[in-house]
């Protein structure tokens, strides 16, 4: 029966060569002040400065020309509170939530995300692995993966995971910080609190 959801396109690649000449008519040149923006937006979201890439996606500019879909990767930032990005903080919470099953800690991530910044499955089970013992001095969970697959994984929470969730406890004061956000490096002494960023309306 119908779920009552509607999907809409929105990547051309969906699109057949027929389609798009059909639909031509809906959509209107890029002017070449968007066409510069555009390539000046790519510039600062693969380009190594923090402060030019928040600055980027922060720009109302920036946010009109991409239906706002680039300032949700603000929600990629750490929480002065936990830590943890956005991301992090609800996929611990549904680990938390589903333990054992990893499978089903993912599955829900994957299913409650409404947001533009849209995730598979393979990059979930990165990030519950990451909270995992080695390479954290102090881990969230331990976790067993039979060769290294999502499919019979399982994991163990530990007691620091509540206290991080609660913001008792600060992942980047426990493990450092070491990942990126578009070609920016963020590191214990190269990143901002989500909560210090505004994101364009």
């Amino acid at each position: 029966g119908s779920t009552g959801l509607e999907f809409k396109h929105f990547n051309i690649a969906w699109y057949s060569e027929q389609t798009l000449r059909e639909r031509r008519a809906d959509y209107e040149p890029i002017s070449p002040k968007n066409f510069q923006l555009y390539a000046d937006t790519w510039a600062q979201f693969a380009g190594s400065d923090l402060q030019n890439l928040i600055a980027m996606l922060t720009n109302k500019d920036v946010a009109a020309l991409t239906q706002n879909s680039l300032g949700y990767l603000l929600c990629r930032l750490p929480s002065r509170k936990s830590g943890l990005n956005e991301g992090d903080e609800k996929l611990l919470g549904y680990i938390i939530n589903q333990s054992p099953s990893a499978v089903r800690a993912i599955a829900d991530a994957l299913g409650h995300n409404e947001t533009p910044d849209s995730v598979g499955d393979l990059y979930l089970f990165n990030r519950l692995v990451m909270f995992a013992s080695p390479p954290l001095q102090h881990p969230l969970i331990n976790v067993d993966c039979p060769n290294d697959t999502l499919r019979n994984c399982t994991t163990e929470i530990l007691p620091l995971a509540h206290e991080v969730l609660a913001g008792r406890a600060n992942m980047i004061d426990l493990n450092g910080l070491d990942d990126w956000l578009g070609g920016v490096h963020l590191t214990p002494d190269n990143f901002a609190y989500r909560e210090d960023v505004a994101r364009a309306e």
